[in-house]
């Protein structure tokens, strides 16, 4: 759909308002949308008294802005509610930030460094550091490193990253012996076998 000059100035303002009706003044999602009515109010009328002042738009025009607001901004409403709502902490892994520690495996695979678990797998054929995603399983403020690890143990195991992931041995939880040998791993020996794609 074409849109003027003056009408995408007028689609950013829309946009603006709403935004700022989110942040500054946190109105629900359905106050919002009440507000978005009142703006949108007398397209395609001539000379309405109900106009938001927004008639230079079309009602196809209209349309189309609505639906495109409603599979963006309010379909992820809850989440620019926690954007806009939650501090702004970097997320923390211990004693290392989250940056950090990726910046660390990116270094051992641009150094070719292979004596770290990440540097070998992404220098095999076929891998590339484009390879390399980051996923936050979960986001929890640890009070202690002890914290911390427990939590990694449970997803080491939960996902396997021993036998067919990166993890391949477990000194770097040396805490962990009792429980890994419980769980049917031992600490002490690597995993062997063929790399994980």
């Amino acid at each position: 759909m074409d849109f003027t000059h003056l009408q995408l100035s007028g689609f950013m303002a829309i946009l603006n308002f709403l935004l700022e009706n989110l942040s500054t003044k946190r109105i629900t999602l359905e106050g919002n949308i009440k507000e978005l009515g009142r703006a949108m109010a007398g397209i395609g009328e001539s000379h309405s008294e109900k106009s938001g002042g927004l008639d230079f738009f079309s009602v196809d025009q209209a349309k189309a802005i609505i639906s495109y607001l409603k599979i963006s901004l309010f379909q992820h409403y809850k989440l620019y509610e926690y954007l806009f709502y939650k501090p702004r902490e970097e997320l923390v892994i211990g004693d290392e930030s989250l940056r950090k520690r990726i910046n660390g495996h990116k270094s051992d695979i641009r150094n070719g460094n292979i004596q770290k678990p990440v540097g070998e797998h992404f220098n095999l054929p076929g891998h590339t550091i484009a390879d390399l995603k980051v996923a936050i399983l979960q986001q929890k403020n640890f009070r202690t490193r002890l914290q911390r690890e427990t939590a990694e143990l449970q997803f080491i195991c939960k996902f396997d990253t021993i036998s067919s992931g990166l993890n391949k041995d477990c000194e770097w939880l040396a805490n962990y012996r009792t429980s890994f040998s419980s769980l049917g791993f031992h600490t002490s020996t690597a995993r062997t076998g063929p790399h994980p794609p």
